[in-house]
């Protein structure tokens, strides 16, 4: 079975698709697909499938007044061969910055996922957002973005009993939100996972005069994902976390100035939280807007 140049007028009138497509406008996505798939069903033995597809030609606007987006690459293949899945994805997207604009490589990610016919479970997923600038485009409430995030994911351990390891990181990040009236600077966050389901997460940021810093460690992490170690306290996820800041910017409108300067401390035991700390409020200006 082949098919060629399904167009996405084609595409959306399959429910699922259109599903997915609700949130984009009719004339903000066009693009064709390519894709083949074959079977092999002996009546002894393992079955063999594949399939595989292609997007090419496509671009798309995340709202009427973004910039236009190109998928350079965008490829899924799947098989299954001798009892064993494998699932190869790559995608590469551009962005035009208005009419006759240089296309440049905002994004990319590369996905290798493989099942056994055991239930063994591997592969690795790399993602990488080069740019931050149309994140705006994404969270209505953010005037501006800016930054890169990267992401390395590597996967093990069984279907019933998945693990995972890895790291993410966001830096060089800006946010701005007129409807506060705050621009957040210097945003860095970082994020590691180890086999053994220990995780680490750290991230700041600066607002008006002051600076917001976060910290979560966090063991047991996979317990989350079976339910019957979760039942007992010694395998139940544990954690740590912590907030602090001084005179942090979180609001500032004609209406209204804020800053906080917060120290918290949230650990768990015995599946309980517990909390801890204050937060201080440098800052507390109100203007309250005349009556008619």
């Amino acid at each position: 079975l082949a098919f060629n140049d399904l167009t996405w007028e084609t595409l959306v009138k399959i429910p699922e698709v259109a599903a997915l497509s609700a949130g984009l406008a009719a004339d903000s996505f066009a693009g064709k697909l390519d894709g083949s798939a074959r079977a092999h069903l002996p009546q002894d033995g393992w079955p063999s499938i594949g399939f595989e597809a292609a997007l090419r030609d496509t671009n798309f606007r995340l709202n009427p007044d973004s910039d236009t987006f190109s998928v350079r690459e965008a490829s899924l293949a799947a098989t299954l061969d001798s009892g064993d899945w494998r699932l190869d994805s790559a995608w590469r997207v551009g962005r035009q910055a208005g009419e006759g604009a240089q296309e440049e490589p905002i994004a990319d990610m590369d996905a290798k996922i493989e099942i056994t016919g055991d239930g063994e479970f591997g592969g690795s997923i790399t993602a990488r957002a080069l740019t931050l600038e149309w994140g705006s485009a994404l969270v209505p409430q953010l005037d501006t973005m800016t930054g890169a995030f990267s992401t390395q994911l590597d996967l093990g351990g069984t279907l019933t009993a998945p693990t995972f390891s890895g790291n993410a990181e966001l830096s060089n990040a800006t946010a701005t939100a007129s409807l506060v009236g705050i621009t957040l600077n210097e945003i860095y966050a970082s994020l590691r996972v180890d086999e053994d389901g220990a995780l680490a997460l750290t991230a700041n940021a600066q607002s008006g005069n002051g600076r917001l810093d976060a910290a979560l460690n966090a063991e047991g992490l996979f317990a989350l994902l079976r339910p019957e170690a979760l039942e007992r306290s010694e395998t139940a996820p544990r954690f740590e976390a912590t907030l602090t800041g001084n005179d942090f910017l979180i609001y500032d409108t004609d209406q209204a100035k804020v800053s906080v300067s917060p120290t918290l401390l949230v650990t768990s035991a015995e599946r309980q939280l517990i909390y801890s700390g204050s937060v201080l409020l440098p800052t507390l200006e109100l203007t309250p807007s005349s009556l008619p």
